[in-house]
């Protein structure tokens, strides 16, 4: 009771406590800015995730692990889809994720390259007897999955693409 008497009779300029507010608001602006700012890579450098896939393959698994890359968990993933005539790419990019802030914003990045990568492939002729697609994003991974849909959906005509 005392603390609240002492803390509200303090002299606070008007100066002051706007100062206090825009630096309140200003951090998250700040933060937000940083996530979004342009990778320190460049697509170019990110692995090529399709080359290891033979021609013949129907069904296609894309794996996309969190951030901290592959686990425990992707690996039971992998064990239980791989076989039965499926192939199940993993894709590791856990050095292009970045930080906390900047996972998100990576992973699409990393998505839209993925996805271009893929209409590539399969425009040339690269995968003819694809029939269908599964995009498994793992936590931040679902941000690469999205991307990779949207723009694989988008590049490939309905007629020539993989349900997915």
């Amino acid at each position: 009771m005392h603390s609240a008497l002492v803390l509200t009779s303090l002299p606070v300029s008007r100066a002051r406590l706007l100062q206090g507010a825009g630096a309140l608001c200003g951090l998250p602006f700040a933060c937000e800015l940083y996530a979004r700012a342009p990778p320190r890579w460049s697509s170019d450098e990110l692995p090529k995730a399709f080359e290891a896939v033979t021609a013949d393959v129907k069904e296609l698994v894309v794996l996309l692990p969190g951030a901290g890359g592959p686990d425990a968990n992707t690996r039971r993933i992998v064990a239980a889809l791989g076989g039965r005539g499926v192939q199940v790419v993993e894709y590791d990019y856990r050095r292009f994720a970045g930080d906390t802030l900047r996972a998100p914003f990576n992973s699409q990045r990393v998505g839209e390259t993925l996805g271009e990568e893929l209409a590539r492939v399969q425009s040339a002729g690269g995968l003819p007897r694809l029939e269908v697609l599964h995009l498994i994003g793992v936590s931040v991974g679902a941000f690469a999955a999205d991307r990779c849909a949207g723009v694989y959906a988008a590049r490939v005509p309905a007629s020539g693409r993989a349900r997915t």
